[in-house]
Formats: structure tokens, sequence, C-alpha cells
């Protein structure tokens, strides 16, 4: 069986190379007749995506698009990822060929302003989207120089080298927003203040004393200061101006989530511990993806459920069939791991020393969700070796080969 799958390999691996030679060959005669790439053609030797910078872009540009087989289908997950991959690859061997499909400059300068909007807006939602959103820019950022250098290499100059590189980057930004787009979304000035680095604490306060803020200004701007892990001086002005703690989908306290200091501020202050988002999970679901084992202790010695689940299949069924409203940026359909334990996502997602940390806490190793995986089937899902490793060692056997 084993030899089997190494031919198997093997053949794979001579095909894709027969693809990237017939690429390099005559690209446009390629991009043209492909009807749907291989993601593995993206990055045929001589494509932009063989830069490691890009290639983090790239996987962080997915994650915001998040289209889901489950929502879309299959074909149409794969037919928009090829021609985001043939625009790629189009500007990567044929860069005077892709210049045709570039838009008049200040058409697609109010392009990018528009989408990178509603990306900021997007990202001040919740906290993992935050955390997307920050990566995909420090990504694109980084991404700039190399690409300049690619384009250096095939003997442009400069500036044009420089124009081809922001050209690129702003496909991906085109591809990470996709059909999300709200015209005219973006986060409140005093959101914006709050994220400028030269506002100072003393303009910060006078800020939130300019005017009169709703309850519902003071709710963003407090969950953009938590973001943001504002001192605890500026939150606690906040607070004496708000009315409550709690979110529409998530609690303050996942907001908080950058900041052992504040996260202990709320909870000292009220801070539900209990709450539960949309979908089930507390606020464990995303302290453990971060992998701070002190976040996680000072989480469950203030009362955090280890055993939570996500909503299972029926009540997934019974809340979309009642037409309950979700945030814009989530999905019933994205739900695919219905009944899925914290133990489960750490397994996935995280570290042994926090499964060490659940388990020490008398945590459920033997959950299933409602597909029938336990932790070590998402462990192996997830590809993640150490914690496969540990899984075995406390007696836990795939469900799921």
């Amino acid at each position: 069986m084993r030899v089997k799958f190494l031919i198997f390999l093997l053949f794979l691996n001579i095909a894709f190379a027969n693809h990237c030679e017939l690429l390099k060959q005559n690209p446009l005669e390629y991009l043209k007749t492909s009807k749907i790439l291989n993601e593995h053609e993206f990055f045929c030797d001589g494509s932009a995506l063989t830069l490691n910078e890009l290639q983090r872009l790239f996987a962080v540009t997915k994650n915001i698009r998040d289209e889901n087989e489950a929502c879309v289908g299959n074909a149409v997950v794969s037919e928009n990822l090829s021609k985001f991959g043939k625009r790629v690859l189009l500007a990567s061997y044929a860069h005077e060929s892709y210049l045709k499909l570039l838009k008049r400059p200040e058409t697609a300068e109010a392009i990018k302003d528009e989408q990178k909007a509603f990306l900021r807006y997007w990202g001040y939602q919740c906290f993992d989207n935050f955390l997307k959103f920050k990566e995909f820019w420090t990504a694109y950022n980084e991404a700039q120089t190399p690409l300049v250098k690619f384009y250096e290499a095939k003997g442009l100059d400069t500036q044009s080298a420089a124009f081809y590189a922001t050209s690129i980057l702003n496909d991906f930004l085109d591809f990470a927003v996709g059909n999300q787009l709200i015209k005219d979304a973006d986060i409140s000035p005093e959101q914006k203040a709050l994220s400028d680095r030269s506002s100072d604490e003393e303009a910060l306060l006078s800020m939130l004393y300019s005017k009169k803020f709703s309850q519902n200004e003071l709710d963003e701007i407090l969950k953009t200061a938590l973001l943001l892990n504002k001192d605890t001086q500026i939150i606690a002005q906040i607070l004496r101006l708000s009315q409550g703690l709690e979110s529409t989908n998530e609690s303050m306290l996942f907001y908080a989530l950058g900041s052992e200091q504040n996260v202990e501020f709320l909870l000292k202050n009220g801070a539900d511990i209990r709450f539960k988002n949309t979908f089930g999970a507390n606020v464990l679901f995303d302290a453990v993806k971060l992998k701070n084992a002190k976040l996680v202790k000072i989480l469950i010695n203030a009362g955090a459920d280890i055993n939570q689940k996500l909503i299972d299949q029926n009540t997934k069924s019974m809340m979309a069939g009642m037409g309950q409203s979700l945030s814009f940026y989530l999905k019933f359909c994205e739900l695919e791991h219905t009944a899925m334990s914290l133990f489960m996502h750490a397994a996935a997602t995280s570290t042994v020393e926090i499964l060490e940390i659940l388990v020490e806490n008398g945590i459920d190793v033997n959950a299933l969700d409602d597909l029938g995986f336990n932790a070590l089937d998402y462990a192996k899902r997830a590809k993640n070796g150490e914690n496969i490793k540990f899984l075995e060692q406390i007696g836990l056997k795939a469900n799921i080969e």
C-alpha cells in the first residue's frame, strides 16, 4: 500500500513539473486554455508566489475571504481561486499582458480605498477577525520589497517594479474582500483616533468627553480600545460612560484577549465568564488559539467552562430555520463541526502545554462531536504532530481514519 502511495506521489510530481514547464514556455496560451488551475501550479518556479512573504499573504488572504465549500460549493471555490491564481501568474510571467487588465490609476485607487475601509470595518468586528486583519497588513507590507526585487530581477527599473508590486498586492486585497464588501463601511472617527499610534492618552481621554456618545458608539469604542490593548485607565474611562459589558455576538471579554491585564480588569468589573457567542463558543475557544498558557489559566481560574461545546446540529438547524439573524461576517453553513468541544479545538489549533493544562483541570478528553470525531481526529486533520503524540500518550485512539 505504501509503495502504491509513493508511486502516486511520484506521478503527481512529474505531472506538476510538466505543467510548470508548459506554463513557463507559453504562459499566455497555458493560462488561456487551462480552465481550472490546481493550486500547486500557483507555485511554479518563476511565480511571484514562490516568495515566502507572498505565501504568507496568500494564506491569510484565503482565511479572510473564507469562501467555504459548504456555503458555495467546491466548484465555485475552485473557480474563484483559479481566477485569482491566473492573475498572479500572468503578472509573474507576462507582466505586460497583466498591465492591460489593470484599471485606470484613479479608479484603482478609489477601489483600493473602499476595500481598505471595509477590511478595517470587518477587522474590528471580533477578536478573530482582528488577528487576521493585523496579519494581512503585516504580510502585505512585508511582501512589498521582495516583490519589487522580483520585478527588478526581470530587468524593470525600480519605479516600474514598485508599480507592479503594488498592483499585485492590491489584487490580494481585492481577493480577500471578495463579495463581502459593504459599501461605505468603515470604523468611526473615534475608533480611528484610538488606532492612531500618534494619539497620546491625554488626547484620547479628551476625545471621550468631547460629546455625548450613544450606547452603541460607546460599545464600538470599548471594543476597539480592548482590541488595541489600550491601558486600563482608558478602558476604565470608557466603562464609566458605558452601561454594560456585553455585546451582541461576543462579550467584551473576547475583545480583551490580547492583554492579560485587561482581561483581569474586566473580570474584576463584572465581565461574565460564562458568556457564549452565537455558535456556542466561550472565551476559551479564542484563548487556546493564542497558545498563551497564563491567559488560559486566568480564564479557567475565573470559572470558564473547559467542557464547553459549540452548538449541536439540531440547534444549528433550528436557529437557521427560525431565521435567526447573524452578524454579517458569520454564516450558519460555515459551522461544519457542530458540537466540537474546546479540547478538540485546542488539539487542532493549540499546543501540548495548553492541552496539559486542560487535562489537569479535568476536561473530558473523550468527548465526540456530531460526526463522531474526537480530539485526536482533530489533531490529525490539522497535522499537529506534537499534539497527536501527546493525545496518543494519554490513551486516545482515532475514530476516523
